[in-house]
């Protein structure tokens, strides 16, 4: 779930089931009833969590603060695209090599590529475009995901 004025909560189902909420205020992970929260007033946490609301949703301006971003539209469609994402931050640099995005009306993958060597591969499946959140989508954001 996506929303501007909450940030980002989304479900993961495997390798095991856990929920990931990042906000401006940091990264909370959820897993088997335990809470593991990153506080993110400074430094990193903070960061990442506000960078995953403008790439998630496209906001290629906002990202241009940390990133040099290349967007290409798809020759075939009018509404698929591809962007890649360089750290032009420093402390982004130290982590993450870049970013790897594609979508059309909602961003269908996102590659983290890291430093070292590791990555991060996040699918889009199943996304829904509410003019108004659902109860479901509300209840993500709460840390013990009732209201």
């Amino acid at each position: 779930f996506l929303f501007p004025s909450k940030g980002l909560a989304w479900r993961v189902f495997e390798p095991f089931e856990s929920r990931l909420i990042m906000t401006s205020e940091g990264i909370t992970q959820i897993t088997h009833g335990s809470i593991m929260k990153v506080v993110g007033t400074t430094g990193l946490a903070k960061l990442i969590g506000g960078l995953m609301y403008p790439a998630l949703s496209g906001d290629w301006q906002k990202l241009k603060n940390n990133f040099e971003v290349n967007v290409e539209q798809s020759a075939a469609t009018d509404t698929e695209w591809t962007a890649s994402l360089r750290p032009v931050n420093e402390t982004i640099g130290k982590i993450i090599e870049s970013i790897e995005l594609t979508g059309g009306t909602t961003t269908r993958s996102l590659i983290i590529f890291k430093t070292n060597g590791d990555r991060d591969e996040i699918q889009f499946k199943s996304q829904e475009i509410l003019s108004v959140p659902s109860k479901e989508a509300i209840n993500a954001f709460s840390i013990d995901g009732n209201n």
